[in-house]
């Protein structure tokens, strides 16, 4: 944002203010959902709709400072003094980070590594003494005149000299199961190794093949149309929320009020539904489909409106029903694809939405007249609905 304050065109600010700025929000909007996920494991939809429902007050300073910034010093001064307002975020990301629990698995205790490699010390010193104290022979002349007794040795010494004696080119008579043979350590050195395994075919792990089939499942595309058009049917409200008022008749002095009613419920909700959600009063998917289903009645009322007041109940109940889906958007990933990594899939789901947003501005500019509009707004809200019949079906 700071770097729009030496702009010399109108091709700088949408390359970094649009591109590069919009490549972080959506990364911050990621990192933190997955932090939430990390830290409040019970408590997740709580902690997602607290920590996003702060971004509802911002309706209330963000334009008035941007108006100061902007009659007080200018268009490039702004760039810059939102910039650093924004720079304050910056001590907060550094000390942001996953819990302990989730990167203890990866560290091997010392005491406990030390203890493995003693263990395989004294496995392999009493294998070499063994080894040397038994009869063996050659593996071109024959069987050998005596097998070696089987009770003699222990069933970890047997293996561990059966593969030590493999190594040397000797063959030693011992009876093993199948169970012992699939136990075998894998023999060390440039000839140890079998000649076909010199070459081996390359396989994705498992982990990764399992994430990948996320993005071919069905219930993926689903879920990122209706994040998608959620996001979409907003922003489109945004955009044309004062051109609609004034169609009405409305100034648009009034209508910055209309966002006002829209963010104070979108906030309130965003606090309590997260907490219904964990609570169990409501199942999650019943609370997701009666959002959408409040989507498109609140936006078909705002078409139809005839009044101010009309205009401001129909935004509260917008924001109220919105902000339920974009809120909970990393409980319906767990709740979908347990066991999936939350980062990966949101941010296959947040690619999916930004790709149809790039159609907004072409569709806003063809329906601009306001009777062409209000089909607009119909056919946009009536499509929200999909998702809610879906969710009952499957």
């Amino acid at each position: 944002v700071m770097v729009c304050y030496f702009a010399p065109d109108l091709a700088f600010i949408s390359f970094f203010f649009g591109i590069v700025n919009g490549t972080c929000i959506a990364g911050i909007y990621v990192v933190v959902s997955a932090l939430c996920c990390q830290h409040f494991e019970r408590w997740t939809a709580t902690a997602s709709s607290i920590v996003w429902a702060s971004q509802s007050l911002n309706v209330f300073f963000g334009p008035a400072a941007a108006n100061y910034f902007f009659a007080e010093f200018g268009t490039p001064e702004m760039f810059l003094l939102f910039g650093a307002l924004t720079l304050h975020g910056l001590p907060a990301a550094l000390v942001a980070k996953s819990p302990p629990w989730q990167t203890r698995k990866r560290v091997i205790e010392p005491t406990l590594l030390k203890a493995i490699l003693a263990k395989q010390m004294r496995d392999v010193g009493t294998a070499e003494a063994t080894r040397r104290a038994l009869p063996v022979v050659q593996e071109d002349r024959g069987p050998p005149d005596t097998a070696v007794p089987q009770g003699s040795l222990s069933h970890n010494q047997q293996i561990t000299l059966a593969s030590q004696s493999q190594q040397q080119g000797y063959k030693i008579p011992t009876f093993q199961d199948a169970t012992s043979r699939s136990e075998l350590p894998v023999p060390h050195g440039k000839d140890a190794a079998p000649k076909s395994s010199s070459i081996r075919s390359y396989r994705i792990p498992t982990k990764l093949r399992s994430t990948l089939g996320v993005f071919l499942s069905p219930m993926f595309y689903l879920d990122s149309l209706s994040l998608g058009v959620q996001v979409y049917a907003m922003t489109t409200f945004f955009q044309v929320y004062v051109d609609l008022a004034q169609d009405k008749g409305i100034e648009a002095s009034q209508a910055i009020f209309l966002m006002h009613v829209y963010c104070i419920s979108d906030f309130v909700v965003r606090v309590i539904g997260g907490v219904i959600v964990d609570r169990g009063y409501v199942e999650l998917e019943t609370v997701i489909m009666l959002s959408f289903l409040g989507c498109v009645l609140a936006c078909e009322a705002v078409a139809w409106s005839t009044s101010l007041a009309h205009l401001l109940l129909s935004s509260f109940v917008y924001g109220a029903s919105a902000a339920i889906v974009l809120s909970l958007a990393p409980s319906l990933i767990i709740c979908d694809f347990g066991g999936q990594p939350v980062p990966v899939v949101l941010g296959g789901m947040m690619f999916f939405s930004g790709l149809l947003l790039l159609t907004r501005p072409v569709l806003v500019g063809k329906f601009a007249s306001p009777p062409a509009r209000k089909r607009l707004k119909a056919l946009l809200y009536w499509i929200m609905a999909d998702k809610p019949f879906y969710s009952v079906s499957s």
